[in-house]
């Protein structure tokens, strides 16, 4: 069966969450994470509804990208999550709160795809510094809460990195965006403090309000890397202090190889050598690159990829 629904969302969090969410409905859905990478897939299939976040960096707002898709003649219904606009919006265009809840995604696909409601009821994981009960039902099941979970206290580091970038070189719709990820994909695993801070920051962002910004901008990055260690014995590969360095030509042949098999789209084999690099010790930049690669293996980012490692070779 062909997909009926695409979801645009640069967030891979929130992007997976809604995936999961279709998945566990029976939904065939595709996925893309800019309306550069949508646009061609709305020309080349007959999506019955969208799914669309309206704030992304670097992207117009939603409701704009909603005009341009009329404008183009995709007239099929938009779920956008967001904030209404009373001018514009249209009896094809439902506006949900993200994290979307379950029972309300359930609802607008059964009128939209005419689609049974099916929830599968699951246990849920062990307590923690999260309000699990909420990450399960935000995610449908305990196994796609787990796999919700992993996402978040994987790319921690780079996304604290870039809210805290933005905050030192003061560019606040820059940094207002990021927190405004941050609050949904929080709030999402069940980080209810964390997104609730997250939420104030962005309304500060939003009002210009720097002196809030700067009051708890250090408050929100302790909290949210102090993630990394609440989740890291679910998640964490072995002690980096038990690993032996990776020795030069190691990491040179694994750059190589990943170079090589990019140019031949081979997911398996760059699977298998950034598989290989987790029984080493790596220096901070060649782990960041791992996760680069990781990120573009699962975008299917082939000329990116190629252009990290050739810059290593």
């Amino acid at each position: 069966m062909d997909a009926e629904i695409l979801v645009i969302d640069d967030a891979k969090v929130e992007r997976f969450f809604e995936m999961r969410l279709l998945e566990k409905l029976g939904a065939k859905a595709d996925e893309a994470e800019s309306v550069k990478q949508a646009l061609p897939m709305l020309q080349e299939n007959e999506y019955k509804l969208v799914l669309l976040d309206q704030k992304m960096p670097g992207e117009p707002d939603g409701w704009e990208i909603i005009g341009e898709m009329r404008r183009q003649g995709f007239l099929m219904p938009v779920v956008l999550f967001g904030e209404k606009n009373e001018n514009t919006q249209t009896d094809d265009i439902i506006v949900l709160k993200k994290p979307a809840e379950y029972r309300r995604l359930t609802e607008v696909l059964q009128k939209y795809l005419m689609m049974p409601l099916s929830k599968k009821e699951t246990a849920a994981p062990p307590d923690g510094e999260l309000d699990t009960a909420q990450g399960v039902k935000n995610c449908g099941s305990e196994e796609g809460y787990r796999e919700a979970l992993e996402i978040y206290y994987r790319t921690i580091p780079d996304k604290a990195d870039e809210i805290e970038g933005f905050y030192r070189n003061g560019d606040i719709d820059a940094y207002t965006i990021k927190v405004h990820a941050l609050k949904s994909s929080s709030l999402i695993v069940g980080a209810t403090a964390l997104s609730e801070l997250a939420r104030e920051l962005e309304q500060a962002g939003k009002d210009g309000d720097t002196k809030k910004i700067e009051a708890e901008t250090e408050c929100l990055l302790l909290s949210y890397r102090h993630y990394r260690e609440v989740l890291a014995p679910m998640f964490a590969d072995a002690s980096e202090e038990e690993k032996p360095h990776v020795p030069e030509e190691v990491l040179a042949d694994a750059y190589a190889s990943v170079a090589e098999f990019a140019e031949q789209m081979d997911v398996d084999m760059i699977e298998m050598v950034l598989e290989s690099m987790k029984e080493y010790h790596l220096q901070p930049e060649d782990e960041k690159t791992m996760r680069d690669i990781s990120d573009c293996l699962l975008a299917l980012d082939w000329e990116k990829m190629t252009t990290l490692v050739r810059q290593k070779i």
